[in-house]
Order: structure tokens, then sequence, then C-alpha cells
């Protein structure tokens, strides 16, 4: 069981990567279709940092990409 936890926090660490990346060059907007779900997804795990503490707070108030959503939306990658 420790090793699924410890693999799926090394997957969330790199989809969160990743995710950051493609915001920061446009790929990903408020329009992008699947935002609401994600929107939904970091309110859950906000939502946690109530009951868990300290470990899912840093992981919430992560700013990996800050300003990243005002900018124009672009098609070219």
């Amino acid at each position: 069981m420790v090793f699924l936890s410890a693999e799926r926090l090394r997957r969330f660490d790199q989809l969160v990567k990743n995710l950051c990346s493609d915001i920061e060059r446009g790929l990903i907007t408020v329009r992008t279709d699947g935002i609401g779900s994600l929107c939904e997804s970091v309110n859950d795990l906000q939502r946690l940092s109530h009951t868990c503490g300290q470990f899912v707070r840093l992981l919430v108030g992560l700013q990996a990409c800050p300003g990243s959503w005002n900018r124009p939306v672009s098609n070219e990658p």
C-alpha cells in the first residue's frame, strides 16, 4: 500500500508540472474543456485540508502557475 501511495504522489507531481507547462504555453485556459472538473477536484483537495492538516494545505497552497490564467488564448503550441 505504501508503494502505491508513493507512486500516486509521484504521478500527481508530474501531472501538476505538465499542467503548469501547458497553462504557461497557453494550451490550457479557463475555456478549455474539462477545466471545470479540474477546479472541482482542486476544491475537493482544499476541503480535505480542513481535516488532514498541514500536508494537504501545503499541496493546495502551491502557486505553481501564478498569473498564467490571465494570458490571452493561443491555439499555437
